[in-house]
C-alpha cells in the first residue's frame, strides 16, 4: 500500500486563482441549469432557497454587467 505524499512534496495551489475559478464554475453550472429550465437550490441565511431559471439568468446578466464595468475601470 502506498503511503500518503509528504507535505513537503505536495504542490501548493494558487489560492488567488482558485476563488475566481470556483466562482466561474458555479456561474456556468447555474446558467446551464437555467437554460435547461431547471431551478437551483442555494443556501441563504441558513435556509435552502430555490432560484428559478428566470432568477438565475437575471443574476447572470447583472454579474456580467458588473464584470464589464470593473474591467472598464481598470
Amino acid at each position: 500500500m502506498d503511503s500518503p505524499p509528504s507535505p513537503n512534496r505536495v504542490k501548493a495551489f494558487d489560492t488567488e486563482k482558485l476563488g475566481p475559478a470556483l466562482q466561474k464554475a458555479g456561474l456556468e453550472a447555474r446558467r446551464r441549469h437555467a437554460l435547461e429550465g431547471r431551478s437551483v437550490p442555494i443556501m441563504e441565511d441558513g435556509k435552502i432557497v430555490w432560484l428559478t431559471p428566470e432568477m438565475i439568468l437575471a443574476a447572470d446578466a447583472l454579474y456580467k454587467e458588473k464584470s464589464q464595468q470593473d474591467e472598464a475601470s481598470r
